[in-house]
C-alpha cells in the first residue's frame, strides 16, 4: 500500500507489515506497534542518510515486518563497497541506538525493563539490528556479505551465493521452529514469519538479478555515447566456452571485451559484452561462443 511521500522519498507498507499492524491493535499492543515503526523509520533513515554521502538518492522504501528494503535510483552504478557501506548504515544506527539506551540503564533485565516505553525502544533497536545483519538477501546482513564477496570476485556470483545462504538460514529457522514446537510445545512465530520472508523475498531477489544486470548494460552504454570513453576489462574465452560462464566473469560496474582464443593461443576474434548478451538472448545460456565468431 502507497502511504504517501516524504521528501520525495514513496513510502510503501507491505502487506506483511499491514497484518502486523492489525495483529497489534487487535490484541491492545498498538503503543509497542507505535515503538516498532519509529525504530524502522530510524533504521530506513540511517540507510538513506548513507545513500545521500554517497550521491544515490533513495526513489522509494518499502516498510516490512523485520526492517524495509530502498530502492535506489541509479544502484546498479553502486560499487561493492559503496553497497556495503549504504547497507552497513541501517543495523549500524539501530545497534549504536541500542548502545546508548543501555548504558542508560534501560538494556537491564529486571521487572519493568521491558514495559517501559525505552526499555522496549532499546529492545526493538537491539533485535531488528541484530535480525537484519542475518546473511540472507535482501536483508542487509546479506547486502553486506553480497558486497564483501563482489570485493574480490564476480557481483552476479555473489549475489547467488548469498541466495543460497539466505536459503539455508531460512531452513534452519524453520528446524528450530518445528524443534522448539515438538520439544517446547511452544511455537514461535516470529522465527516462522522470518523464514517464510527470507524464502519469498529471497526468490524475488533471484528474478530481479537479469533485470539489474541489464539496467546495468544499458546505462554503461548510455555512458559511452555520452562521454566517448568508458573504462573496460578484457575477458579471455575458447571458442567452446559456454555463454553463460563468460557471463559470469563480468564484474560489476565494468564494460567487458571479451577475446576468443583459438588453440593456438592466439585471439581469433574480439566481441563486446553487448553481443555476449545478444547471443544468451538469442541462443540461450548453454550457447557456444563461437558462434559470435566472424
Amino acid at each position: 500500500m502507497r502511504a504517501g511521500k516524504i521528501a520525495g522519498i514513496q513510502i510503501i507498507i507491505s502487506n506483511w507489515f499491514i497484518a502486523l499492524i492489525g495483529l497489534f491493535c487487535f490484541v491492545g499492543l498498538a503503543g509497542k506497534l507505535a515503538c516498532l515503526f519509529l525504530v524502522l523509520v530510524f533504521h530506513e533513515a540511517a540507510h538513506v542518510l548513507a545513500a545521500g554521502a554517497l550521491g544515490y538518492r533513495v526513489r522509494e522504501i518499502r516498510l516490512m515486518p523485520f526492517g524495509g528494503v530502498a530502492d535506489l535510483e541509479d544502484a546498479f552504478r553502486m560499487n561493492p563497497l559503496e553497497e556495503l557501506i549504504t547497507a552497513a548504515a541501517g543495523p549500524a544506527a539501530n545497534l549504536v541506538i541500542a548502545a546508548l539506551l543501555g548504558m542508560c540503564g534501560y538494556g537491564q533485565s529486571g521487572p519493568g525493563s521491558f514495559n517501559s516505553w525505552w526499555g522496549l525502544f532499546y529492545e526493538a533497536n537491539f533485535h531488528l539490528g541484530l535480525f537484519n545483519l542475518l546473511p540472507g538477501l535482501p536483508l542487509d546482513g546479506g547486502r553486506i556479505l553480497r558486497s564483501i564477496f563482489a570485493l574480490h570476485g564476480n557481483y552476479h556470483a555473489a549475489t547467488r551465493t548469498v541466495l543460497r545462504l539466505g536459503k539455508a538460514l531460512a531452513a534452519a529457522l524453520t528446524g528450530a521452529v518445528v524443534y522448539n514446537l515438538l520439544v517446547n510445545s511452544q511455537m514461535n512465530i516470529t522465527l516462522a514469519a522470518a523464514s517464510l520472508l527470507l524464502v519469498m523475498t529471497a526468490n524475488a531477489e533471484r528474478r530481479a538479478i537479469a533485470f539489474s544486470i541489464l539496467r546495468g548494460l544499458a546505462a554503461r552504454k548510455a555512458d559511452l555515447s555520452g562521454g566517448g570513453v568508458l573504462p573496460a576489462s578484457y575477458v579471455a574465452a575458447t571458442p567452446d566456452s559456454n555463454v553463460r560462464d563468460v557471463i559470469k566473469a563480468f564484474a560489476a560496474n565494468r564494460y567487458h571485451i571479451v577475446a576468443i582464443v583459438g588453440k593456438d593461443w592466439r585471439v581469433k576474434d574480439v566481441v563486446t559484452e553487448s553481443e555476449v548478451w545478444e547471443a544468451a538472448a538469442v541462443h540461450g545460456w548453454h550457447s557456444k561462443i563461437r558462434q559470435l565468431l566472424k
